[in-house]
Formats: structure tokens, sequence, C-alpha cells
């Protein structure tokens, strides 16, 4: 079974306010999907509930417990970060060697 990546964005509309997102983790939960997640993607779950929704300690104790049991867990070589720094810079490459062929 493939993993499946949920962005932040996910969680938090799921823990927030429900709807299909919500349903989606259900999902997750009843083993529908192999979810992947970082600490990373949880670190910033947590941060967003912190600071933008105000969510107290024990509640994202709680929230990220709960992802990262139902997930699995693991550690990315490559970032979307890298990625985009390495496409940019491909693609700088390819304009200098366009400019300089005319």
């Amino acid at each position: 079974m493939a993993g499946v990546t949920r962005d932040t964005n996910v969680y938090v509309s799921a823990l927030e306010f429900g709807g299909i997102n919500a349903r989606l983790l259900g999902m997750d939960r009843a083993g529908a999907f192999r979810i992947d997640v970082s600490d990373a993607i949880l670190d910033e779950l947590v941060g967003v509930l912190r600071d933008d929704f105000k969510w107290e300690s024990y509640r994202l104790h709680f929230a990220r417990e709960q992802i990262a049991k139902m997930a699995n867990l693991v550690l990315p070589t490559q970032t979307i970060d890298a990625m985009i720094q390495t496409i940019t810079a491909s693609l700088s490459v390819q304009s200098q060697r366009r400019q300089d062929s005319s």
C-alpha cells in the first residue's frame, strides 16, 4: 500500500472544523490509507493549532499523539524547499544557455 502524506491544513481543518477532512482522518484511522507523517508536519500542526486557534497544551499533546499513533513516522530525505531550489537552479541554467546561444 502506498503511503499518503497529508498537508498540515488537512489536519487543522479536520480537527478544528470537521467536514470532509474529518472523514478523511476517520478513513485513515480505519486503515483505508497508510498515512506517512514527519515530525516537521506534526510540529507545524501543533504551532498552527496553538498560535492561530489558541489550543491548550493538553489538547495539542493529545492531537499530536493520536496522529502519530495512526501514522507511519517518516524522515524525509528531501523537502519541498530543496526541490524548489533544485528546479529554480535548473531553470536558471536553461535560461542562461538560451541567452548564450542567441
